[in-house]
Parts: C-alpha cells; sequence; structure tokens
C-alpha cells in the first residue's frame, strides 16, 4: 500500500527559443511513480514554455522542488531558486549536467539544499522517500546513505558515493510526458532541421563510449541500450498519442550497435510506423564510412530522413586532439560520399577556436565546407567551448577560475569567444577564428535562403501547380 502524497515540482529554467521537451525529469517523475513507496504528484514550471516557476510554486504548494540544469541555464537555475526561497521552505534540488560535474561547488555557492549526480531516477527516488519520512527536513543522517548526492551536513559538505547505473534500461518506463505543455513542444516547429514536422524525442539508448575531449553525459561512457521490442513500443505510444509526424532520437550513438538498429528498423516497417514518421539520428563517421550501404538503405526506408554529425575539423591533428584517433577527415569525406549516392541527407557541426589550432587548420574547415557545399544540407561552424565535467575544463584547469559571474558566460544558442581570461583561451587564435565563423556563416546564409525557396516552390506546386509551371517558366524564359 502507498504512503501520503507528495507534490513535486519540476522546473526548467531558461529563456528563448527551446524546442526540446527535458525529458530527464520526465523521466524522474515515470520511475518516481513505479518504484517510489509514496504517492506522488509531480507538475513541471517549464520556462521556455512561458511558465512563471514563482507564480507554480505560489499555486502548487510543493513538498519538494526539483531543477534541472545544464551549465547553460544554472545562471538562470540560481536567479529563480534565489526568488522560489522567498516564498516556499521547499528542500531545493537540482540535477542535470552542472551538478553532475560540479556537485560540491553547487552546494558551496548555497542556493541548493541537495545536488543530485548523475543518472537521477534511483537517487531521486530514494531521496524523495528519505525526505518524506523526516517531514522534508535537511536530516544529514538520513541522506547518507543514499547514493549520488551532495549536501551541506553542518559546516561539512558531503558527496556520497556514486550511484550504480540501471544496467536493464527496460525497466524504466516510458518518461511521463504528461508533464510537458503539448501546446509548445508538439506544435509544428524545425527540431528536425530543414523540416517542419509535428514532432518530439525519444532516447533509446544512455552513455557514449567515445572521448570527446568537449563533451560531457550524465551517463559518462558506459553505453546501455533498450531492447527494439521496448523502443517500438514507446513509439508506437507516440504515435497514437500525439498524431506525430516525425521524431528525433537523441541518442549519442544509435548506430553503435548496426544489429540492434536494424532490428528497430525492421519493427519500425513491420508495424507501420515507418510509414508515419520521419527521423534523424546522429551518425560518427568512422562509422558510418564502414558501413555497408544495406544497413544505411535499411534505416533510410525505416523513415530515417537524415544523419547529424560532428565532423569538427579538416585538419586531422585538430580532429583527433577533439575526438581521439578513432576518426579522420578522411571517414568525413567517405561520409558524404556514400550519403550522397545512397540519397541521404548529410548535416553537420564543425568547432573552431580550438586551442593551438592554426590559421591554417582552421582555413582547411572551411575550405572543406565550401567544397562540400552541395552535399550538406545544412552545417555550421561553432566556437569551442569550455564545459564543467569536459576534459577540455580539465586540461586548462578552468577550475582556478570559477566564481559566481562565470556561468554568465554560457548560454544555449550563444556562439562567441569564450570572454574569460584564461589558460584556455590564451591558447587560441581568435583572429583566425572569428575569419572562419564569419565565412562559413556567410554560406550558411545562402544555404538557407536557397532551401527557403526551394520550400516556397514545393508548397507552390501542392497549391497551384499549373500556375506555379508557368509562373517559373516565365521567370527563366524571358516570357
Amino acid at each position: 500500500m502507498r504512503g501520503r502524497e507528495i507534490k513535486i515540482l519540476f522546473v526548467n529554467p531558461g529563456r528563448g527559443i527551446y524546442d526540446m521537451p527535458p525529458l530527464g525529469v520526465c523521466y524522474l517523475s515515470s520511475y518516481l511513480k513505479k518504484y517510489g513507496a509514496n504517492t506522488y504528484k509531480t507538475v513541471l514550471a517549464d520556462e521556455y514554455a512561458g511558465h512563471n516557476p514563482v507564480k507554480v510554486v505560489r499555486q502548487f504548494e510543493p513538498d519538494i522542488i526539483g531543477f534541472s540544469s545544464a551549465t547553460a541555464q544554472y545562471q538562470r537555475a540560481t536567479d529563480l531558486a534565489r526568488k522560489i526561497r522567498r516564498v516556499s521552505d521547499a528542500p531545493l534540488v537540482i540535477g542535470g549536467l552542472h551538478p553532475t560535474a560540479l556537485p560540491e561547488q553547487v552546494i558551496r555557492e548555497g542556493f541548493f539544499d541537495i545536488a543530485v549526480v548523475s543518472e537521477a531516477e534511483r537517487s531521486f527516488t530514494q531521496l524523495v522517500d528519505a525526505l518524506s519520512e523526516s517531514d522534508f527536513a535537511l536530516d544529514g543522517g538520513a541522506l547518507r546513505d543514499i547514493p549520488g548526492i551532495a549536501f551541506k551536513s553542518d559546516d561539512e559538505i558531503v558527496l556520497t558515493q556514486p550511484p550504480n547505473f540501471i544496467d536493464d534500461l527496460d525497466t524504466i518506463p516510458f518518461p511521463d510526458r504528461s508533464l510537458l505543455d503539448l501546446k509548445h513542444y508538439l506544435r509544428r516547429n524545425a527540431a528536425i532541421r530543414s523540416m517542419i514536422t509535428r514532432n518530439t524525442t525519444l532516447m533509446t539508448s544512455r552513455g557514449c563510449p567515445f572521448r570527446c575531449i568537449y563533451c560531457i553525459s550524465v551517463h559518462r561512457r558506459k553505453l546501455r541500450e533498450h531492447s527494439p521490442e521496448y523502443v517500438i513500443e514507446e513509439m508506437q505510444s507516440l504515435v497514437r498519442d500525439y498524431n506525430l509526424e516525425g521524431l528525433c532520437i537523441i541518442d549519442d550513438t544509435f548506430i553503435f550497435h548496426a544489429k540492434r538498429a536494424s532490428r528497430i528498423a525492421e519493427l519500425m516497417l513491420e508495424k507501420g510506423i515507418a510509414q508515419r514518421l520521419k527521423w534523424p539520428c546522429y551518425g560518427r563517421a568512422n562509422i558510418v564510412s564502414r558501413s555497408e550501404d544495406s544497413f544505411i538503405n535499411l534505416l533510410k526506408q525505416a523513415g530515417m530522413a537524415q544523419m547529424e554529425f560532428g565532423f569538427e575539423s579538416a585538419s586531422k591533428r585538430v580532429l583527433q586532439f577533439l575526438k581521439g584517433k578513432g576518426v579522420t577527415p578522411e571517414d568525413n569525406e567517405a561520409t558524404l560520399d556514400r550519403l550522397a549516392r545512397l540519397d541521404v541527407r548529410a548535416l553537420a557541426t564543425f568547432l573552431t577556436g580550438v586551442p593551438t589550432e592554426t590559421a591554417e587548420e582552421s582555413r582547411m574547415t572551411v575550405e572543406f565546407i565550401r567544397r562540400n557545399f552541395d552535399r550538406l544540407a545544412y552545417f555550421e561552424i561553432l566556437y569551442l567551448v569550455p564545459y564543467p565535467g569536459t576534459k577540455v575544463w580539465e586540461m586548462y584547469h578552468m577550475d582556478d577560475i570559477i566564481s559566481p559571474s562565470l556561468w554568465r558566460n554560457y548560454k544555449i544558442g550563444l556562439n562567441k569567444r569564450f570572454p574569460v581570461d584564461s589558460e584556455f583561451t590564451r591558447n587560441i587564435d581568435y583572429e583566425a577564428a572569428d575569419k572562419a565563423v564569419n565565412e562559413v556563416l556567410s554560406m550558411m546564409v545562402r544555404k538557407q535562403k536557397l532551401t527557403y525557396n526551394l520550400r516556397f516552390l514545393r508548397d507552390r506546386l501542392r497549391i497551384a501547380p499549373l500556375d506555379t509551371v508557368k509562373k517559373v517558366a516565365a521567370h527563366f524564359l524571358g516570357l
């Protein structure tokens, strides 16, 4: 028999336009409701959907308030925490990428009572039930046995033992998407780049076995995967419940095990899902360039609309500095060759402003993009940013410059030089990086303008085909 009802408010902090739903808190809600010892009422205050978290706190009167925050959201999270403290005595808990990277620092700053580290379903469920036993008082003794959390007890910051990962992902219930503001997250948008669809996100695995120095994951390098049957069941529920047109598979390495990805594609075809959904996935050049054509074709038949890659650099030295020795610029070229031949859209991101990158090396990347302009459906070049928890952060001793104002320099969607003087910035040729960014941006504007015009022409042909053909002919033939 379940115990008392516990009211939990999740907060997704941030401002601006962002179309990716916060699946992390949806997983916490569903796991808690399945495995927790009590009854739970969960609500999400989502700033990206236009919610006012302070107002929701006043109305809902939660027992526990849980924030989810990457580093780019952390400054906003602290601003909200300060305001919420004035209207609620509920414990403030924070999880996500930022507290995973710097749990003790987060507690030291004093905005949050407890930080949850890494994969949070088990730890958060234990934490909620432990807090309910103490009537939501912060009892340090009771918290010490919960793995994967940090908190302050008297004057001591306590970081408990690391949490154990959930090896069998199929034991995790589907994320509780009832938390989401569906008017916001299910409106037609371009989350699948260059395609306007009614879509949402899906995670079919956790973790990544690769060691890119700029990347952090709460799931670390241990790759665990849902079974194909679990994935298909979730897809079917999404199509049935939300009338989707698209699905963004957000795994770091969906295609890592070709046998599993192939089985998912086969089941999508068998169950009729492929006819309903277009979907992208992330690829890796040294996997795609060595794959069989039949594998890529099967994914395409199952609805895969495009693959996205982090090509990063056309300089072998810089690329392997960033991603390790397992990938080369030749892999990037071979991947574009293969996808062009198989008529699969390729999207790519590149990095500049990399420590020790020379002007010649940044020029090589620009020329790679120029040379492959017609084969890339979308591309962008970003300044490398040293995020907490990454190898870059560690290599350039970024802990030495931590201050309360540092986090203002991290913002979602902001592509600019990292502005804080540090060992990291002193190793970068920003003049060359700025030139590369400006040139690639100019190329991207041309690409997007062409894409927009072609999309407009496609839509006009659907509405008034004969009239459109006459106007196009008149334009090009001077009639």
